[in-house]
């Protein structure tokens, strides 16, 4: 596996080696634009950036090797799948055909209600839903297109922005709408076929 040569502690070993070895030449070259707490300062955002590229690709994978966890809950007469295996929202959306439904949108206040609290029980801070302007910047959408019965915006949202056209339940709003990069990574919510 690929993932395998992105060892962030091998690499982390790596750049304390070398900078340990011109640590002594930055002290003493008076002309460095920097000075030794700046190089260090970005020595430690290099190493917190390996650690975090590695967690993001290893997430990445899990959501492309089809490697879901997830947890079903239902709410009145439809069941939905809470997977707290972080992916694109796309990817998110082919996951729910994959497993039998379609990325949810929540329709009532009791299905709103519900996945917030289940969602935020599991501790992740934003999950994708449906909604979307991808197609026509502004105007809102379930994942085919059809108009939304109901919306759960926080205050100020949704951001208008040509990059930003996907919406999550976010914690910090107690899952309250926001909008979002489709590219980042959440958990996600299906809402089961037939039911």
């Amino acid at each position: 596996m690929a993932a395998a040569y992105f060892d962030s502690a091998r690499m982390v070993e790596d750049i304390l080696f070398y900078e340990e070895q011109i640590r002594d030449a930055i002290e003493t070259d008076p002309n460095l634009e920097y000075t030794l707490e700046e190089h260090q300062e970005e020595v430690e955002y290099l190493k917190q950036y390996l650690q975090e590229r590695e967690e993001y690709i290893y997430a990445w994978l899990r959501c492309v090797n089809k490697e879901l966890e997830t947890e079903s809950t239902t709410v009145g007469d439809a069941a939905f799948l809470l997977v707290s295996t972080p992916c694109s929202r796309d990817r998110a959306a082919e996951a729910c055909h994959r497993l039998g439904g379609t990325l949810a949108t929540p329709l009532d206040e009791e299905e709103q209600a519900q996945l917030t609290q289940e969602t935020m029980d599991l501790k992740y801070d934003d999950w994708w839903i449906a909604p979307s302007d991808e197609e026509d910047e502004g105007h809102w959408t379930g994942l085919n297109g059809e108009e939304l019965p109901v919306t759960f915006w926080v205050e100020g949202e949704p951001y208008e922005h040509e990059w930003v056209n996907c919406a999550v339940m976010e914690d910090y709003y107690n899952g309250l709408w926001a909008a979002e990069y489709c590219d980042y990574f959440h958990p996600f919510v299906c809402r089961l076929e037939g039911e």
